[in-house]
């Protein structure tokens, strides 16, 4: 056999949370196009940090992406979890699901360490003295 006499099936659990990990790859790198293009698009507007419907809609489309990989991270321990099956997809789902995830924590943190350098009159955001 090709599979070397492994009879065991592919966890369906595994290859749901490599689907999702696909996806979020691919939204992940979508969205850091289309902000970029956002961005430099409108770099000569002064307002550029007011909240309009596009910046809102990228956000809420990035938080999205954020709680779908770590969907797809918990399914795949869940994969890896079950016996008796195959762990290859749950593998590759696992590892770019947390990839998925670390960028985005890293995303965050850089965001917070810039916001405590900007200075108190000109950060209108709700959480500034932290």
């Amino acid at each position: 056999a090709l599979n070397g006499g492994d009879n065991r099936n592919h966890s369906g659990i595994g290859v749901a949370s490599f689907i999702i990990a696909i996806i979020s790859l691919l939204m992940f790198i979508v969205l850091i196009f289309v902000s970029q293009q956002y961005i430099i698009q409108d770099t000569a507007d002064i307002e550029l940090m007011e909240p309009s419907p596009m910046v809102l809609t990228i956000g809420i489309l990035y938080i999205a992406n954020m709680v779908g990989s770590l969907i797809g991270t918990a399914l795949a321990i869940a994969a890896l979890i079950i016996r008796n099956r195959k762990r290859s997809y749950a593998i590759w789902g696992l590892s770019i699901n947390l990839l998925v995830a670390l960028i985005y924590i890293a995303i965050v943190i850089v965001a917070l360490l810039f916001l405590r350098e900007i200075p108190y009159e000109e950060n209108f955001f709700i959480f500034s003295n932290f």
